[in-house]
C-alpha cells in the first residue's frame, strides 16, 4: 500500500476539507513521513505537498484565532481576580 493510501485509510480528512487542529497536525506528520520516505511517485508527492500547504495554512489560521480568544487572570490591588487580554509582547 502506498503512503497516500495510508493517509486516506486512517480516516483523516481528505483533500479540500479542513480537519480539527489535532487531525491536521497528525496528517501533516504523515505527509512529511511519506515524503521523507522517498517512495512516493512524483505526481502523488505534488498532491501531498499541496495538501500539506493547505493544512499548514489552516493550522496557522486556527492558531491565530485561538490567540485572539486567550485571556489571563490577574489580581487587582484589592485581590479581586479579573480577566484581561493576554499581552503577547511582554517577556
Amino acid at each position: 500500500m502506498n503512503s497516500q493510501g495510508k493517509i486516506a485509510e486512517n480516516g483523516i480528512a481528505g483533500e479540500g476539507s479542513t480537519p480539527s487542529f489535532e487531525d491536521a497536525t497528525r496528517e501533516l506528520e504523515e505527509i512529511v513521513r511519506a515524503l521523507e520516505d522517498g517512495k512516493v511517485p512524483l505526481g502523488e508527492s505534488l498532491k501531498l505537498v499541496q495538501r500539506g500547504r493547505e493544512l499548514s495554512d489552516a493550522c496557522a489560521q486556527m492558531l491565530d484565532e485561538a490567540e485572539l480568544t486567550l485571556s489571563q487572570l490577574a489580581a487587582t490591588e484589592d485581590g479581586e481576580l479579573v480577566e484581561e487580554e493576554l499581552d503577547w509582547d511582554e517577556e
